[in-house]
């Protein structure tokens, strides 16, 4: 009877040390995911104020075009110059690579008006990703929206630059 008491003893021992590893991993993880979660939607939030700044500025140089440009920005004298809002929108139509690489972003993104802009030829609702036609389109976990406010042709437009991760 000894032996089996001890084969049982050691069973035991086996089960709460499995247990017990179980638990210690499952706390980690899940301590370290939200700390994840968290620090990548900080720099998401970051990344989106940082291309909101940009494309409220004059860029650089001030009467940028598509073969100079080394900032975008789409603002002469604080309200959005047609010029400019035609150039980003031919721009992000030829080579949207370009446009997240001057706007030092890796996140996907999607700038939206108010009302459409009649800027020459162009009516245009909203300038970014090409792959999507309105915001609604896009489906990712993490989606960042910053509202700015401007003028243009003594219109106010409400501005929406949207950032998201992955889709």
């Amino acid at each position: 009877m000894n032996k089996k008491a001890q084969a049982w003893g050691m069973d035991l021992a086996v089960a709460a040390a499995i247990f017990s590893l179980g638990i210690v991993t499952f706390y980690i993880y899940t301590l370290n995911s939200s700390t994840e979660t968290e620090e990548g939607l900080d720099k998401l939030v970051y990344q989106a104020e940082v291309v909101a700044s940009q494309l409220f500025s004059e860029g650089s140089p001030a009467n940028w075009n598509s073969s100079n440009v080394i900032r975008i920005g789409i603002l002469t004298d604080s309200k959005v110059d047609e010029d400019k809002l035609i150039e980003l929108y031919e721009l992000v139509n030829s080579d949207y690579k370009r446009t997240q690489r001057l706007f030092n972003t890796e996140y996907g993104y999607y700038i939206e008006f108010s009302h459409p802009l009649e800027a020459g030829e162009y009516s245009i609702s909203g300038v970014g990703d090409p792959a999507i036609n309105s915001i609604e389109d896009v489906s990712s976990t993490n989606l960042i929206k910053v509202t700015r406010f401007t003028s243009y042709k003594g219109d106010l437009v409400t501005v929406y630059v949207y950032l998201w991760g992955e889709r």
